[in-house]
C-alpha cells in the first residue's frame, strides 16, 4: 500500500498475534492469499474441484501431482497472470447496477455509523474477518503457490478477462512475408545433440577432471585474477592435491584451454604495405565468414532468428506499414528480390567501428576495434553485451605518424587509405559469399543457402565521413553543401555508390599526371577525399552512403541536445539554469542536480540523456514562446526517433517535430544565444535522413552507437588491462580466444546437464520447464499495469492519526471503510462517492494500525501493445521527513503525484 493514496486494494486481514489487544490490525502482503480466499467464498467449490483434477483452469493442462500444477503455474507467465488476475480483481462483467442498488440497500448485518465506539468495533470484526470455518475452507481452497510469488505482492490491476479476450485487444497487425525467403535446403542435427553424443557419459567436463575442476578453471579466467596471483593461489600446499585440480598452474590451465576446448573463430594476421609508405602494418583479424557462422549456429539464437523479410501493417487496408525489426525493412525486401540463389536466405550484416583511448598519460595508446554482428537476430538481443550477439572482427592499426613532416590533411589522407585498404583485405571473403552465396547450418540443424551482405555501417561522425570517403564538415549521405546544412528538405536527394566510386577511380588515373594540390581541388567539388580503393567498392548489394543509419549517442544527446544546453544557458544564463534544476521534484527516473550542472566541465552522454527530460520544464515563464516551441519540438524529435516501434503516422510525427523545430530556431540567433552563422551543423543536417533509415532497416535502437560503446568495455579495456601493457595487442587477441572458449564450453556444459536432467524429471515437469513464456499484450496501459511492493513494509505498525498527520492521508479512514464495505459485495464502484468520509468513520478507525511502504514499483505495457517492446519501470515515493543515519541530517519529505488512468484510454507522440 501506498501511504495517501486514495484507494486501497488488496488487503490482508487477521487478528493480531497479541491477544491483548482486541482490535484488528492489517497485515504485510504475506498473508494476501488469505484475504483473497476469504473474498472470494463464492468460488471455493470451483476452485476445489479444480485443485482436486490437477487442472490448469487457463490452458487446460492435467497434472498427475499438484506439485506439478504448482510448478506450472509459477513458470508459465501467462497462467501465472491470469490466475492472479481471477483472484485478485472482482468480478465487474457481471456486476451490474442492480447487484449494486441490493448491495447498498441490505444493511441488516453492517455496522451502524450512529451506534457506540464498542459496537462500531465489534461490527467491524464481523464485517472485516470471516467466519473461522468458512476461512479454513477458502484457505485449502486456494491454489498452491510458489513462496516468491505470494512475497512479491504483484498485483494486476486489469479485470478479469478470458485469453479469447485478451487476445481480441491485441493490435490488428497483418503481415505479408516474402513468399518463398529463407528456404531451407537440408535438416541436420543439431550442434546440441552432436556435441552431447560425443561427450564422454562418465566425465562431461572433459579435459578437466569433474566439476569442481572445470568451475576452478572457469573462475581463474573471468574473474579477472592475474595468472601470477593465481599461480601463488595454487602454489600454496595441498591446494592442488585438495581440489583434484589437472592443472598446477596458470600454464597448464592455458594450455589445457588452446588446445582442447571447442574451437572458435580463429584469430589471424595481415601484413598490409602501402605503396607510398615503408612501414608495414600488422593487424589482428578474423574471417568474417567464420564471425557470421558462428553467430548464425549459434543454438541460443536458434529459435529467435528470421529468415525472411515481411511487411506488417497496422490496418485492414494496409495503409500504415509498420516498422521495428530488421526485416520489416525495406532493404531487406528489396535485397531478397535481388539474390541470385531462388529461395535463399539474405544475412544482413552490421559493422561497427571507433577508436578506443586505452591510456590518457602514459603514451596516449588506442585501439581501433571493428566489430560485427548479423540482422537475422532480433535487435533486442544485439543490444545486450551478454547475449554475446556481436563479435570483435579486427583490431585495425593505429599511426600517429611520429617524426613524420606531414600536415594534418597529409595525416588524415594517410589514415584513410590505410584503413580502406585494411579492411578491404578483411571482408574480401564477403565479396563471393554475398554474390554466390553460401549454406549455413543454424543451431537447429537447418541448413540454409544465405547471402551475407553488409548491410549497416554504425559509427559517430568522424567515422562516418571516414567509410564512405566523404570530407570532414559533409554529409555523407546527400551532396548537401556546408553552406545548407541548417536548411530544412523534405526529401534530400542522396548519394549514389556508384558516383562515388567513379569519381575516385578517375582521381586516381589522374594522380600521376597532376599535382596532390589540384587533384584535391577536384575532389573538393564533389566533397570527397582522395581514398583510392575504398574497402566497398566490390562488395555485392552495397550502397555504402545509404548503409549510414541514424546515430541517437553522437546525433542527439552528444549533439543536438549538447548544442540546445548551450544555447539554454546563454538565455536564461547559468546561474538561473541551476536554480531551475535545483527546484525539480525528484523522481524514480530523473537525476536531481543538487548543485546544478555549471560546474561540470564536461557532460558525458547519459547526462545529457537527463538532462533532455528537464530543459523544457526549465525554460516555463521565462524564455520566449519561439524558444518554448523550438525546444519542444527538437525534443519531441529526440523522444519519437527512440521509439522501438515505427508506423507511418508516427513518422509523419516526428517531421512534424523536426519541421516545428525548423521553423523557430531562427529565435536562438535573434537572442544571442547561437554564437556563429546560422545552423549549418552536420549532426542538425542528420536528422532529415531518420525517416529514411528507419523505413529501409527498423527502428534506430537496432544500429545505435551506444552498444558499440558498451562493447569497448568487454573488449578493448578488460583486454588492455589484462595485457602487460607492451606489445599489448597479441595478449589482448589471445585473453579474448581464451574468454570465448570458456563461454562457449560453458554452454556445453549447460546443455549437457539439462539434457541429463530432462532424462530423470518427469515427463510433466520437463515440458513445463522448457515453456517458451508468451507474453501478455493488450492495447491499453491500465489493463497491464503491474504493482510490486516489498515483502515487508517499511513501517510495520503507522496509527491512523500519524498517517493523516505526517503522511497527510486525510482521506484514508473513509476510503478504507467504504472500500471494505464493497469488497465484501465483491463490487467496486468507481465514483466520487468512494472518498466521502462517513459521519464517524474516523472514531471507528483512530486506533487501527496498518502497515506503510514507503515505495510501490510500477511496470506498465508498452503504449503499442507489441510483445518486442520492453515494458516500463517507474516508482512512487510517499514518506515524510526522516532522520538519516548520519548524526544530524534529516531526509526531506517526498509525496510523488501519481496520475491514475482509470479509463485505459491515452495517447503518447512525445514529450509531455
Amino acid at each position: 500500500m501506498e501511504a495517501g493514496s486514495r484507494k486501497v486494494k488488496k488487503w490482508s486481514l487477521t487478528n493480531s498475534s497479541n491477544s491483548n489487544r482486541s482490535i484488528p490490525r492489517l497485515t504485510p502482503p504475506p498473508l494476501l492469499r488469505r484475504f483473497l480466499g476469504l473474498v472470494l467464498v463464492s468460488k471455493v467449490k470451483s476452485i476445489k474441484s479444480m485443485e482436486r483434477s490437477h487442472q490448469c483452469p487457463h490452458c487446460s493442462k492435467i497434472f498427475s501431482k499438484s506439485r506439478f500444477l504448482s510448478s506450472h503455474i509459477s513458470q508459465s507467465p501467462d497462467c501465472h497472470s491470469w490466475i492472479l488476475a481471477q483472484t485478485v480483481t472482482p468480478d465487474l462483467e457481471t456486476s451490474s447496477d442492480v447487484d449494486l442498488e441490493e448491495a447498498q440497500a441490505d444493511t441488516s448485518d453492517q455496522p451502524d455509523f450512529s451506534s457506540s465506539e464498542d459496537s462500531d468495533i465489534q461490527d467491524d470484526r464481523d464485517i472485516l474477518v470471516s467466519d473461522e470455518a468458512i476461512q479454513e475452507e477458502a484457505l485449502r481452497s486456494t491454489i498452491p503457490m510458489e513462496p516468491d510469488i505470494v512475497d512479491q505482492t504483484t498485483c494486476h490491476t486489469s479485470a478479469k478477462k478470458s485469453k479469447a479476450q485478451v487476445d481480441a485487444q491485441q493490435p490488428a497487425i497483418l503481415t505479408d512475408v516474402y513468399e518463398g525467403a529463407g528456404e531451407v535446403v537440408e535438416t541436420n542435427e543439431t550442434i546440441q545433440n552432436a556435441w552431447i553424443a560425443s561427450q564422454d557419459t562418465n566425465n562431461p567436463y572433459r579435459p578437466f577432471k569433474n566439476k569442481l575442476d572445470w568451475e576452478v578453471g572457469k573462475w581463474a579466467k573471468q574473474s579477472g585474477l592475474t595468472s601470477t596471483a593465481f599461480d601463488k593461489l595454487l602454489n600454496f600446499p595441498t591446494v592442488v592435491e585438495a581440489l583434484g585440480l589437472s592443472f598446477k598452474n596458470a600454464r597448464q590451465l592455458n594450455q589445457i584451454i588452446d588446445y582442447e576446448l571447442p574451437k572458435v573463430p580463429s584469430w589471424r594476421i595481415l601484413n598490409l604495405k602501402m605503396n607510398d609508405r615503408d612501414k608495414e602494418y600488422e593487424i589482428y583479424y578474423r574471417d568474417p565468414l567464420e564471425c557470421i557462422e558462428a553467430l548464425y549456429s549459434n543454438p541460443a539464437f536458434a529459435d529467435q532468428l528470421v529468415f525472411a523479410p515481411e511487411k506488417q501493417w497496422a490496418d485492414e487496408e494496409q495503409k500504415s506499414r509498420l516498422y521495428n525489426e530488421m526485416n520489416t525493412g525495406k532493404w531487406w525486401w528489396e535485397k531478397q528480390a535481388s539474390i541470385k540463389t531462388p529461395g535463399g536466405t539474405v544475412i544482413p550484416v552490421i559493422i561497427g567501428s571507433d577508436k578506443s583511448q586505452l591510456t590518457l598519460f602514459s603514451g596516449n595508446k588506442e585501439a581501433y576495434p571493428v566489430y560485427i554482428t548479423i540482422g537475422n537476430i532480433p535487435k533486442g538481443i544485439r543490444r545486450k553485451p551478454s547475449k554475446h550477439a556481436q563479435m570483435l572482427l579486427a583490431y585495425l592499426p593505429v599511426e600517429h605518424f611520429k617524426g613524420e613532416n606531414l600536415s594534418k590533411p597529409q595525416q588524415r589522407l594517410a589514415k584513410a587509405r590505410i584503413f580502406h585498404a585494411a579492411l578491404g583485405d578483411i571482408l574480401e571473403p564477403l565479396v563471393e559469399a554475398g554474390r554466390d552465396g553460401v549454406k549455413l547450418m543454424s543451431g537447429n540443424g537447418e541448413v540454409r543457402h544465405c547471402h551475407p551482405i553488409v548491410a549497416s555501417y554504425v559509427a559517430d561522425y568522424p567515422e562516418q565521413c571516414l567509410v564512405t570517403c566523404v570530407r570532414f564538415g559533409e554529409c555523407p549521405v546527400c551532396p548537401c553543401t556546408r553552406a545548407s546544412l541548417g536548411k530544412y528538405a523534405d526529401t534530400p536527394v542522396l548519394r549514389k555508390q556508384r558516383r562515388t566510386a567513379s569519381i575516385l577511380r578517375q582521381a586516381k588515373e589522374d594522380s600521376s599526371i597532376i599535382s596532390a594540390t589540384e587533384l584535391d581541388r577536384r575532389l573538393q567539388k564533389s566533397g570527397l577525399v582522395a581514398a583510392f580503393n575504398p574497402f566497398w567498392e566490390n562488395l555485392p548489394h552495397l550502397d555504402i552512403h545509404l548503409s549510414i543509419t541514424p546515430d541517437i549517442l553522437h546525433q542527439m544527446h552528444e549533439g543536438m541536445v549538447k548544442h540546445l544546453l548551450e544555447w539554454i544557458t546563454r538565455l536564461i544564463g547559468p546561474t538561473e539554469l541551476d536554480q531551475r534544476l535545483q527546484r525539480m521534484p525528484p523522481n524514480h527516473s530523473l537525476r536531481v542536480y543538487d548543485k546544478g550542472i555549471s560546474g561540470f566541465s564536461r557532460l558525458t552522454g547519459t547526462e545529457h540523456r537527463q538532462l533532455s527530460k528537464q530543459l523544457l520544464g526549465c525554460l516555463i515563464d521565462y524564455a520566449a514562446p519561439g524558444v518554448i516551441r523550438a525546444t519542444r519540438g527538437l525534443l519531441d524529435f529526440l523522444y519519437i526517433a527512440q521509439y522501438q516501434s515505427h508506423s507511418e503516422e508516427t513518422l509523419a510525427y516526428l517531421e512534424e517535430a523536426l519541421h516545428e523545430f525548423h521553423q523557430d530556431k531562427d529565435v536562438f540567433l535573434k537572442f544571442g544565444a547561437r554564437m556563429g552563422n546560422g545552423f549549418n551543423l552536420p549532426k542538425l543536417h542528420s536528422l532529415l535522413h531518420y525517416e529514411r533509415a528507419i523505413k529501409a532497416f527498423g527502428t534506430t535502437d537496432g544500429y545505435n552507437t551506444e552498444s558499440t560503446e558498451r562493447l569497448h568495455i568487454d573488449f578493448v579495456k578488460n583486454a588492455y588491462r589484462a595485457s602487460n601493457k607492451r606489445d599489448h595487442i597479441p595478449q589482448m587477441v589471445q585473453w579474448l580466444e581464451r574468454k570465448e572458449k570458456i563461454e562457449k564450453f560453458g554452454l556445453m556444459i549447460e546443455w549437457h546437464e539439462d539434457h541429463i536432467l530432462s532424462d530423470d524429471s518427469n515427463p510433466n515437469e520437463q515440458a513445463n520447464s522448457h515453456m517458451t513464456p508468451s507474453p501478455i499484450a493488450n492495447t491499453s496501459i491500465s489493463q497491464q499495469s503491474i504493482i510490486h511492493l516489498a515483502k515487508n513494509p517499511t513501517d510495520p505498525a503507522v496509527s491512523v492519526d500519524k498517517l493523516i498527520k505526517d503522511y497527510r492521508a486525510t482521506l484514508f479512514p473513509g476510503a478504507l471503510d467504504r472500500y471494505l464495505r464493497l469488497r465484501r459485495h465483491r463490487l467496486i464502484q468507481n465514483t466520487s462517492s468512494m472518498i466521502n468520509i462517513p459521519p464517524g468513520a474516523y472514531d471507528r478507525l483512530k486506533r487501527l494500525s496498518v502497515p506503510v511502504w514507503h515505495r510501490v514499483k510500477f511496470v506498465h505495457a508498452n503504449v503499442q501493445g507489441l510483445d518486442f517492446i520492453e515494458d516500463t519501470r517507474d516508482a512512487a515515493h510517499c514518506y515524510p521527513e526522516l532522520p538519516k543515519k548520519k548524526k544530524g541530517t534529516v531526509a526531506k519529505a517526498r509525496f510523488d503525484t501519481v496520475l491514475v488512468n482509470e479509463k485505459g484510454e491515452a495517447q503518447v507522440t512525445g514529450t509531455a
